[in-house]
Order: structure tokens, then sequence, then C-alpha cells
């Protein structure tokens, strides 16, 4: 859905950096970065950087919610009994 240069603001945005940084990050033009973020928005059907962030950062907890059965002590233990340190 998203292009690969849309993918890595977006991971940028989710990140907190802010447009001036992106735009020096990735060797672009703040004016830039905002077209591809105006783009992204309209996309993902969202109109803030806050649901950009938490838009992204959701398949992270997907597999987390669907991979962890519980903390113990020692660590987390996932679903299929394997302990994550």
């Amino acid at each position: 859905m998203l292009t690969p240069r849309e993918t890595e603001i977006a991971q940028l945005v989710a990140d907190g950096l802010r447009n001036k940084e992106i735009a020096r990050a990735l060797n672009i033009s703040e004016g830039t970065v905002k077209m591809h973020l105006h783009n992204i928005y309209g996309k993902l059907k969202i109109s803030s950087r806050l649901q950009l962030a938490l838009r992204i950062q959701q398949p992270v907890r997907d597999v987390i919610e669907r991979d962890v059965a519980h903390v113990t002590d020692t660590g987390i233990r996932r679903t299929n009994g394997n302990l994550l340190r």
C-alpha cells in the first residue's frame, strides 16, 4: 500500500523524528517530507502523526499479543513454550 519511501518516512515519524530531522536524514527537502506525509495520511485514512505512529507500531503489538503467553520472573514465555531472555 505504501511506497518504500513512504514506509521509511512513516517509520521515522513513529520513531519520533520531526519533519526537519527526517528531511536531513533522507537528504530531501522538508516540503517533500510533508508531501509524503500527506500521501501517507490519505492512503491510511488518518489525520495525525500520533495515528500514524500507532498504526506503524500495531503489527509489533499484534505479534507480542499472539506470541507471548505470560511473563515470569525468569523472562517472557511464548505460547510455544520457548523462553525469551
